[in-house]
């Protein structure tokens, strides 16, 4: 929670960074589930395709990064253009940033239209609770937008400080739900002492000669033909085109990072206390107790999701979720566990990735994971106290397998 965005793909920095790409594939696409049914053809009519993708990297040894994005796609359809017309990037203040390099619309017979600096509009994110985020975002409106011509978007993200020190991740798929004319990916990082895992399968390219102390990969990556998507389909890391690279050397090493960042978030207070007790009182069975807790927390502590500088990773003590009323995922489990534990009922903090999602990526990131629930070992049962319909021991669809 609180940490959503992706390129054709789950995205490696933050997966809070909304990346054009992806956006353009909600105006290429209907939802899946609504899509007409399937006819002998196995090829689509999306409302994009992507003209030219190119994607350049530079990494530093402290894990920061710039990566300058030149993107160019062709409005196919109607819902394409309407689609189209209106790009939001977000990122997180203090931690990243933003620069439009240029914007403009390429029209068909070749005549270029720049977009005026009064409709790139700067705003913040939405959010349930004001002043609790720090999300950016920058809103590019083209003009004279129809079909068949191209909105072209050139960006450099600098990621500024970054979320774990001295380390990386980053990951690009490709879907094959639209054409990809052009697409390249071109990384640069340092040689000694940053060990990087690279997994890349389905395109062209690798890593070249290295020079001036930076090791260099350069991929690119064409599709033709676009395919009609498979209704309530899933998405699956290994079988997708990707190139995925992290400095963490093993999902341990992820789980590590992030339970370092717990400590002591989830002890128990006096007030933590006083609540737990007068909410199991007369009760011995540790399921009941745990029950009613579980039923507390969901149905008193609102969820928020969360973007307030490094909060996408660490999360707010107990003592404060109690107070504020509100959290995000991983503050719900904060204080779930810390009532818990004032009852002697232990419980730990499970990530996971709620979308359509069922098998880790080779490359481990704490970056693959989007959401935190609890699990209570004495009672094998998983809770999501941030489903506040959710009965007690049933989990919501997005985050069943």
């Amino acid at each position: 929670c609180g940490q959503q965005g992706v390129l054709l793909g789950p995205e490696g920095e933050i997966l809070r960074l909304f990346i054009l790409p992806f956006v353009l594939l909600a105006a290429a696409f209907p939802a899946r589930a609504a899509q007409a049914p399937s006819s002998a053809s196995d090829t689509a009519t999306p409302g994009v395709e992507i003209v030219r993708q190119h994607i350049d990297i530079d990494v530093l040894p402290n894990g920061t990064y710039t990566k300058l994005s030149d993107q160019a796609y062709r409005i196919l359809t109607e819902q394409g253009r309407a689609g189209s017309q209106q790009i939001t990037l977000s990122y997180t203040n203090g931690y990243q940033s933003i620069d439009i390099r240029a914007a403009y619309t390429l029209k068909a017979n070749g005549t270029r239209i720049d977009v005026d600096k009064n409709s790139i509009l700067y705003g913040h994110g939405a959010t349930s609770q004001p002043g609790y985020e720090d999300t950016r975002n920058v809103t590019v409106v083209y003009p004279d937008l129809e079909i068949g011509d191209q909105v072209v978007l050139v960006t450099l993200f600098r990621q500024t400080k970054p979320w774990f020190d001295g380390q990386f991740g980053f990951s690009m798929y490709f879907g094959n739900e639209m054409v990809i004319k052009d697409a390249r990916l071109t990384v640069t990082a340092p040689a000694q002492n940053f060990p990087l895992v690279v997994d890349a399968a389905g395109v062209d390219g690798g890593e070249r000669q290295a020079a001036g102390g930076k090791r260099l990969w350069i991929w690119t990556f064409h599709n033709d033909t676009a395919e009609k998507a498979e209704s309530l389909g899933v998405f699956e890391p290994g079988k997708t085109p990707h190139i995925a690279l992290s400095t963490f050397a093993s999902y341990a090493d992820a789980a590590k990072i992030y339970a370092d960042r717990m400590k002591g978030k989830a002890d128990v207070t006096p007030d933590i206390r006083k609540l737990a007790d007068s909410l199991t009182k007369g009760m011995t069975d540790p399921s009941a107790k745990a029950h009613a807790l579980y039923d507390w927390v969901s149905s008193h502590i609102s969820y928020v999701d969360i973007v307030l500088g490094a909060s996408g990773f660490e999360p707010n003590e107990a003592s404060e979720v109690l107070a504020t009323k509100y959290g995000d995922c991983k503050d719900h489990v904060m204080l779930l566990e810390a009532m818990l534990k004032a009852e002697g009922i232990d419980s730990t903090p499970v990530l996971i990735n709620a979308g359509a999602t069922f098998e880790l990526p080779k490359a481990a990131s704490p970056f693959n994971f989007n959401h935190m629930i609890t699990y209570i070992p004495s009672l094998h049962l998983f809770a999501d106290s941030t489903a506040r319909y959710a009965a007690f021991g049933v989990l919501p669809d997005g985050d069943q397998d």
